[in-house]
């Protein structure tokens, strides 16, 4: 069993129009929308001002503009279509539709009916309820198999555990699946190949519900996922044809990615709907598609991975981008100051290779509460969790003890910081010595 982040509830939409056409068109469009629309000729203030849409039609506009209604977001003008077709439905009586439109502070000005796919989809906004303004985050491994996908599932089941809803999303059309990593490939739910199916009518442009969309998705551990199938993309990298935009003609060098509308879609439902979404992304070029506020890097700590590292910060760097480094820690390796020396950047946090991590993986268990409070230290020195949750009293990078203490000063949690660094080196410069 898990939570919806959203529920489809009725929420009344203020109409202002005395068009009986306008109204029954709007009427059609709610009821697919699972709203209520409540037609009136005028508004009073606090109808304009509790509303959570206003529309307005053409015939109101006039009547509007003479009433010092106090100016509002989330208000849409609607005017008909003109035309040999349509002498019955004019402008009415104002005179002039979009003079009028700004002066009561209209956000839009449609005309239907051909815009009304864009007005149905703006009411299922309406259905959904608050957005959450979810945090996009990627994580990104600098070398193959530096750990992103270990540690966007850490992340995860860090932020799940600490109270936020979470959408994990695998966009690595030709990986092995996050739903392997997250014991869940037995799990029914809808995967990658199944999201055309939940935009409707809409076809490949259409917004997916967010409510939809979690409804649809497993949920392992409480984690809504949206993982790759196998099964699907084999077939497809068989046939070289296009599987939710992502080509995969075999005569091609590198899979690319033409379309992008799934994919968008996805996240702009994610961040309705959820706390945080976290996408794993295979390669740099995926970072502007996901367009995502934190970009975690992984770097495993050993020469050519940090090598790589140095070649990509400067490329990240110029991307409009909070990132921040995780050092993917072995014994006899790069210790953490000297690697980020070589990087000039300080890394946030530490994972430490664990065996039972890839044993998890094998046998479909939860990967281990380590590796999880690790990604939670992770998440908190970010921000994304700080307001929120505690931090531990004493952490070693890459570690946390299950007790909690109130926030620190700026000053001394930096202090802090510095002293864990210096320790985790003086740690692993006595593992290489010895």
């Amino acid at each position: 069993m898990h939570t919806a982040p959203v529920t489809s509830t009725k929420h009344r939409v203020l109409l202002i129009t005395e068009d009986p056409d306008l109204i029954d068109d709007v009427l059609q469009l709610a009821a697919a929308a699972d709203v209520e629309i409540f037609a009136s000729p005028t508004a009073t203030r606090s109808q304009w001002a509790t509303s959570p849409l206003v529309l307005v039609g053409a015939d109101a506009l006039a009547g509007l503009v003479r009433v010092p209604l106090e100016r509002r977001r989330d208000v849409i003008v609607i005017l008909p279509q003109e035309g040999p077709g349509n002498p019955a439905r004019r402008v009415g009586s104002s005179p002039e539709p979009w003079r009028d439109s700004v002066a009561i502070g209209a956000e839009h000005v449609i005309v239907l009916p051909e815009a009304a796919r864009w007005l149905g989809d703006r009411l299922g906004l309406v259905a959904e309820g608050p957005c959450r303004n979810g945090a996009v985050v990627g994580v990104l491994g600098a070398v193959g198999g530096a750990g992103a996908s270990t540690l966007s599932c850490a992340m995860a089941l860090a932020a799940r555990r600490s109270g936020r809803s979470v959408l994990l999303v695998d966009h690595d059309p030709l990986g092995a699946g996050l739903d392997l990593v997250m014991g869940s490939e037995e799990l029914p739910g809808a995967r990658w190949e199944d999201v055309v199916g939940l935009r409707g009518e809409a076809g490949m442009t259409g917004r997916i519900s967010a409510a939809n969309l979690d409804a649809a998705l497993p949920h392992p551990h409480g984690v809504a996922l949206l993982s790759h199938g196998r099964r699907a993309m084999r077939a497809a990298a068989s046939s070289g044809t296009l599987v939710n935009g992502f080509d995969l003609d075999p005569s091609r060098s590198d899979p690319t990615v033409s379309g992008l509308s799934a994919v968008a879609a996805v996240l702009e439902a994610g961040i309705r709907g959820y706390d945080l979404v976290i996408a794993d992304l295979p390669t740099i070029a995926s970072v502007p598609e996901v367009d995502p506020a934190h970009l975690f890097l992984v770097v495993p700590n050993r020469i050519r991975a940090i090598a790589a590292a140095a070649v990509v910060l400067p490329v990240i760097g110029a991307m409009a981008v909070e990132h921040h480094i995780v050092l993917r820690s072995s014994p006899k390796a790069v210790a953490l100051r000297d690697a980020e020396r070589s990087l000039a950047a300080t890394i946030i946090g530490e994972l430490a290779d664990d065996a039972k991590v890839l044993s998890a993986a094998e046998s479909g268990d939860l990967m281990p509460d380590g590796l999880v409070r690790a990604a939670t230290v992770i998440l908190e020195r970010s921000g994304l969790l700080a307001e929120e949750s505690a931090r531990p009293e004493s952490v070693r990078r890459g570690s946390a003890s299950p007790e909690s203490a109130p926030p620190e000063s700026a000053r001394a949690e930096s202090s802090r910081r510095e002293s864990v660094r210096r320790e985790s080196s003086r740690r692993a410069h006595g593992r290489s010595a010895a």
